[in-house]
């Protein structure tokens, strides 16, 4: 391994130096929980609040930083807000780049 696509080096492989990919982007993997959009607001908050208790749980994080996860959690406001971003950034992207649906 040369690197990682993250702009910071990782915490599980640290003497790997964080670097952008050839097209200049930094590519960090994510994982999030959605529901449908007619969920209720109390029932999404109950959801978040519950899975960022577990997130930040002692047991989760060491597990999940064995594979060079980070734990981050947040509010459903914070998370719909990086949805946002993501769809942009790979928007610009792949019109930059003239890709086409075949």
């Amino acid at each position: 391994m040369l690197g990682v696509t993250s702009l910071t080096r990782s915490r599980a492989r640290p003497t790997f130096r964080g670097r952008r990919n050839a097209a200049g982007l930094e590519l960090i993997g994510w994982y999030g929980v959605v529901a449908p959009k007619r969920t209720p607001a109390a029932i999404i908050n109950r959801l978040s609040s519950a899975i960022d208790e577990v997130l930040h749980s002692p047991d989760v994080k060491e597990r999940l930083a064995a594979d060079g996860s980070e734990t981050v959690g947040g509010t459903p406001a914070d998370f719909e807000r990086h949805l946002r971003n993501e769809v942009e950034r790979f928007r610009k992207v792949i019109r930059e780049a003239g890709i086409r649906r075949e």
